[in-house]
């Protein structure tokens, strides 16, 4: 059964306050909701709406679901008022569906006249040309608004009508917008390991009241080993068990046998019978059900904490089909779930993909190790190609369309090549020139041919490097023989290095052969003119050879780029280098010769110089010692006679000062005597001084205890005085 939120249902009540009472039995069923123009969502029909709003008294809800033809509209009939012929639910003989949408017949309960039962007849599942969501969204919503929901299937339970209501349960759920807790809040205490009870039981709420469901298995023949609710719990899987026991509160499987014992014929007639009319076993298994059915029915139903009504039945039905129009959240994952039809093109396509796939991976295997020319793998791809789309195309004519082999075509071959296009414009790019393959804007590597196209690309770029070399080869060994370049004496930055110079343009190529060692006198080295005119030949050769005609043109380019500008640049500025320094050496020796020269003439004059100045100098030395000795014994006399003079003064001042200290020394003993005798004054007078003080102090003391016995012998007379006075 479906919650309601305590607004909605309290608005509900409010509504079915203000309407006006609907008589108790309707004459004839009312469309309630019918399909929208595209037939994949639900339309409310406002006269039905209007007429299940008048219904003011507790209302109880019975649909029954199933595909078509089977029967549902005369059991409804049958349910109603025990009779197949009109007015009734619509029945039909014909392969179309009779019933659209949702129809309605309301009655009073038999058992409780203050109770409305309301039967619903459901549009049949697997209807051609209507969208799967559409019957799920139908049925789940008859689900959401009855008390007994009845789903039936013909003859047994198989695994197409489990999985049908397994999907019609999870759109319930969804709509419901409680799929995390069923159709109600579930109590903290629940029994799990019983098997027999169902959720709403062992969850012991008693909050809202419980839907029930009955499996119907229609025109049932067969033998049964257990009681037909066991045979269902065995049938279903532990999945769709759980969904059942989370979504009802009571679950039961109802075999019905034929009703008519006369064949298709007599089945073509039921509009005509009346209860009556059918089969004894069918009348018995009938009155069985729908006194069960009755007995389901005679409770109110409880929502909210509310009894249902018709208005708020009516405003169930509304949030419902709104949300059905959504299509948003899970809703929108259930609307876009494959068809039967999808399916079945799904897995025919998928499997011709793969056959024509698997033949082209088979057929190229061969070359994936192989060098071949861009031209050649493209025609050789073009054939493989071509064989796997007759190998496609031989498949999936057995089972798919036209249209539908060309989406497939297109995803094979997308698969193969990648470029997210069709096979048609795959061959116009072929044709067109392969070299726009190098651009990975048109190739992935994410397809089968990439891969392999990229592999041979990376080979043809190795194979086009190694030629470049070799041709280059000679020309390098004769540039570093008459450079003088050694195993020792060669400089880092004019090395060949091979593996440098592919990786600057993203190949990976082979090392060169180290150069022969430069002879002990190098060659006389090659005007510049004649290097560059060789390094002509040797690019006219390379784009000639046939290895780089099987390139493609880019990459042919690129590699000779990429060579001049690491290889044949350095070995051109060495080159230059070398001639330069060349021509400086023999400039440099001729101006060594001059300098030498001149220095020889330079240093002749300078040692004449150099003689003649030393003479002068010794003898400008020998006049210099003999004036400085002079001078010297001069100054010598005359300080030490300044010295003498200065020792006699230094004694003098000495004897002067020792008479002093001991003058200062008389006096001081004379000032130290006379600090005694001035101590020795000013302790006596400080002794007297005290013993006066105390004498005075004492005297002090003395007259004025005196004075305050006076005082006090004085005061005393006093108070006699006045006590006398006072008493008298």
């Amino acid at each position: 059964m479906a919650s309601l939120t305590e607004p909605a249902a309290a608005a509900a009540l409010d509504a079915s306050t203000e309407a006006s009472a609907l008589p108790a039995v309707m004459t004839k069923p009312l469309h309630l909701l019918r399909p929208d123009d595209t037939h994949t969502s639900l339309v409310c029909i406002p006269e039905a709406m209007a007429a299940l709003r008048q219904i003011i008294g507790p209302v109880k809800v019975c649909s029954l679901v199933g595909t078509q033809r089977q029967g549902k509209s005369s059991l409804l009939n049958l349910l109603h008022k025990r009779s197949c012929v009109p007015p009734g639910f619509g029945i039909g003989h014909y392969m179309d569906p009779k019933t659209h949408g949702l129809h309605f017949w309301s009655k009073p309960h038999p058992r409780q006249p203050d109770m409305t039962i309301i039967y619903l007849d459901t549009e049949g599942l697997d209807a051609p040309h209507v969208d799967q969501f559409y019957n799920w969204t139908l049925s789940a919503v008859s689900l959401l608004i009855s008390d007994v929901y009845m789903y039936q299937s013909k003859g047994s339970i198989d695994t197409g009508s489990i999985d049908r209501l397994a999907m019609i349960l999870r759109v319930a759920e969804q709509l419901r917008g409680e799929a995390s807790q069923g159709i109600r809040k579930r109590g903290k205490n629940a029994d799990h390991g019983d098997e027999g009870k169902s959720e709403w039981q062992k969850s012991g709420s008693n909050t809202d009241t419980g839907s029930s469901f009955l499996w119907l298995l229609r025109d049932h023949q067969l033998n049964m080993k257990y009681s037909p609710k066991e045979e269902m719990v065995e049938k279903l899987d532990s999945d769709a068990l759980k969904t059942v026991r989370r979504c009802f509160e009571e679950y039961d499987c109802v075999p019905l046998p034929v009703p008519v014992d006369g064949g298709s014929k007599e089945l073509q007639d039921m509009e005509k019978k009346t209860l009556s009319d059918l089969a004894s076993e069918f009348r018995e298994e009938f009155v069985v059900l729908e006194r069960r059915i009755l007995d389901k029915l005679r409770s109110p139903r409880i929502l909210a904490g509310q009894e249902v009504t018709g208005p708020m039945l009516a405003d169930l039905l509304e949030a419902y089909t709104k949300s059905v129009r959504k299509k948003d959240g899970a809703m929108a994952d259930i609307a876009a779930l494959p068809t039967q039809r999808e399916m079945l093109v799904s897995l025919a396509g998928d499997r011709a993909v793969k056959a024509g796939l698997q033949h082209y991976k088979d057929a190229m295997r061969e070359v994936e190790a192989q060098t071949l020319g861009h031209k050649n793998l493209l025609s050789l791809h073009t054939a493989r190609l071509s064989e796997s789309t007759d190998i496609f195309e031989s498949i999936a004519s057995q089972v798919l369309d036209v249209d539908e082999i060309g989406k497939f075509r297109h995803a094979m071959v997308e698969k193969i090549v990648g470029w997210g296009t069709t096979h048609t414009a795959e061959r116009s790019v072929v044709v067109g020139g392969g070299d726009a393959l190098f651009q990975r804007s048109l190739l992935r590597d994410a397809c089968v041919f990439g891969p392999i196209w990229s592999s041979n690309q990376r080979r043809l770029r190795q194979r086009c490097k190694e030629t470049l070399i070799s041709l280059y080869k000679p020309l390098k060994i004769s540039l570093d023989k008459r450079l003088g370049k050694g195993d020792k004496d060669k400089d880092k930055d004019d090395d060949f290095d091979v593996e440098a110079t592919t990786t600057s343009e993203g190949g990976e190529g082979g090392k060169a052969p180290a150069p022969a060692p430069a002879p002990a006198t190098a060659a006389p080295l090659p005007s510049l003119e004649k290097f560059l005119a060789a390094v002509s030949k040797i690019r006219t050769k390379y784009i000639q050879h046939a290895h780089v005609q099987e390139t493609p043109t880019s990459i042919a380019t690129s590699i000779l780029t990429n060579f001049e500008r690491d290889v044949v640049t350095p070995d051109t500025t060495r080159l230059m280098r070398g001639i330069f320094d060349g021509q400086t050496r023999r400039e440099m020796t001729s101006l060594e010769t001059r300098m030498q020269e001149r220095m020889n003439v330079m240093s002749s004059a300078h040692n004449e110089e150099l003689t003649t100045l030393r003479t002068d100098v010794n003898e400008k030395h020998v006049v210099l010692s003999t004036t400085l000795r002079s001078e010297w014994s001069k100054t010598k006399e005359e300080w030490t006679l300044r010295v003498d003079g200065v020792d006699i003064k230094l004694l003098e001042e000495r004897g002067a000062r020792e008479r002093m200290g001991e003058e200062h020394e008389r006096k001081l003993t004379s000032l130290l005597t006379t600090q005694g005798t001035l101590r020795e004054r000013m302790e006596t007078h400080v002794a007297s001084s005290s013993e006066r003080i105390e004498e005075i102090s004492r005297r002090g003391r003395e007259e004025l205890r005196e004075e305050m016995e006076r005082t006090k012998k004085q005061r005393g007379k006093i108070w006699l005085i006045f006590f006398w006075s006072h008493t008298y």
